[in-house]
């Protein structure tokens, strides 16, 4: 899961204590890789699924404005999601979960995408405390 190597891969190197800064670079504005989702309306059309073109090259993001606190607004890519709206993991949160960061008590037993990427998130969040 690519969401785990961006965020476990700094997490164990830090643990580590031989580095001082670990900078990740990540094309899209968030945490949780796959496990963003894109509502259904902010689709593309240019976007074919199943995709049957080995040669149809990277995705274009597609931008969007948010706030940033206050009256500024950023620009962040967001990108086309595999996602459904009432999605649910096919493993049980025991089997998803980092041995030193367990899911919250109240998730369900196959977490929603929402559960999923909040909890990425917290673990991303603990990974930038550490550095």
């Amino acid at each position: 899961m690519k969401s785990c190597v961006l965020i476990c891969s700094p997490r164990s190197l830090l643990a580590e204590k031989v580095f001082k800064t670990i900078n990740i670079i990540e094309q899209r504005s968030t945490v949780a890789g796959v496990w963003n989702y894109t509502p259904e309306n902010d689709n593309t059309a240019s976007m074919s699924i199943p995709q049957t073109d080995p040669h149809q090259g990277f995705d274009q993001p597609m931008w969007r404005e948010t706030p940033s606190g206050g009256h500024n607004h950023v620009k962040s890519a967001t990108f086309l999601s595999p996602l459904y709206e009432r999605l649910e993991a096919n493993l049980p949160k025991g089997l998803m979960q980092h041995s030193d960061k367990p899911f919250p008590e109240s998730s369900q037993l196959f977490p929603t995408h929402d559960s999923i990427t909040e909890y990425l998130e917290q673990y991303a969040a603990e990974v930038w405390l550490v550095s």
